[in-house]
């Protein structure tokens, strides 16, 4: 459905301006890094997934100064400038410097089996063509009991814009988002244990439709579709754009902007403790009537 290619050489010309316009991606990962709160783990090595200019990356470290952590991203301009973000004086982090990896989860990550205690990923997943591919490939890297901590959009993300643009033509704007349910069937398949979902609505307002398309812009979230118009959108059609968008404003004279978000976590499932719930819950009267194991 995407256009991989297209995407890495979005987010390579957006590295410079993309914290510019990331409110929205920062405010989910503050979000999603409160899970941990409640989660008792001390990791060795933690891979953030997707980590872009390296937000995620340097709250990781401030929470866990002790920890090996790999920023993973297949935009090798994002990960220059993260670097660059922390080796000044400022920012650089004292106990734990960071590895920085030009990889892609969908091709494959390049770790060893069962070698990291937990991966992070904010809002990564949506530009991933095959989800249960993504999962079972950080299954794969987890250790036994290892924790995936990740957020994705859902598909009421940008639900205003889609439906003006769809008064308009049949081309597709936004992309499509898979909902919570097979988001779980994904993380299921992938033979993750104990997933825990959950989806909520956030709306922003814009004083103008200009500022979202700058914020947008700026953060690489354009049109990467492989199905998408070829040409560029003429003046008539992005004015009757704004005709169809100006319904959705509010007695304030802002234009609402939603984003449907799924965020959750999930466990690789520790065998050896499955091995001995399984011995458990054999009857004692089942073990007399054979003879024991040796």
């Amino acid at each position: 459905m995407f256009k991989k290619n297209t995407i890495r050489k979005i987010f390579n010309e957006v590295a410079h301006t993309y914290d510019l316009g990331a409110f929205f991606q920062h405010e989910i990962a503050n979000r999603l890094l409160e899970h941990l709160d409640y989660i008792s783990l001390s990791p060795q090595r933690i891979i953030d997934l997707g980590s872009g200019t390296g937000y995620v990356t340097r709250l990781l470290q401030k929470r866990y100064p002790y920890s090996q952590i790999f920023a993973v991203d297949f935009a090798t301009q994002m990960l220059k400038h993260a670097a660059k973000y922390m080796s000044s004086e400022k920012h650089h982090p004292i106990e734990n410097p960071c590895f920085y990896i030009c990889a892609d989860a969908e091709v494959g990550l390049p770790f060893l089996d069962a070698s990291i205690d937990m991966i992070v990923s904010n809002l990564m997943l949506p530009w991933c063509d095959d989800l249960g591919k993504t999962f079972s490939e950080i299954q794969r890297v987890l250790k036994p009991g290892g924790l995936c901590l990740f957020s994705t959009l859902g598909p009421d993300t940008l639900a205003e814009l889609r439906t003006s643009w769809s008064n308009i033509d049949e081309m597709p704007h936004v992309h499509g988002f898979l909902d919570l349910h097979d988001v779980g069937d994904k993380l299921i398949w992938a033979k993750f244990s104990d997933p825990v979902i959950q989806t909520q609505w956030l709306t922003f307002m814009y004083k103008d439709l200009n500022a979202l398309h700058q914020d947008l812009k700026n953060t690489g979230s354009s049109n990467v579709l492989l199905n998408r118009r070829d040409t560029l959108t003429g003046k008539n059609q992005f004015k009757q754009f704004l005709t169809e968008y100006q319904t959705y404003q509010d007695d304030m004279k802002k234009f609402p902007v939603t984003f449907e978000i799924i965020d959750g976590h999930c466990w690789k499932a520790d065998i050896v403790k499955s091995k001995k719930q399984s011995e458990i819950s054999i009857p004692i009267s089942a073990i007399r009537m054979h003879r024991p194991i040796k």
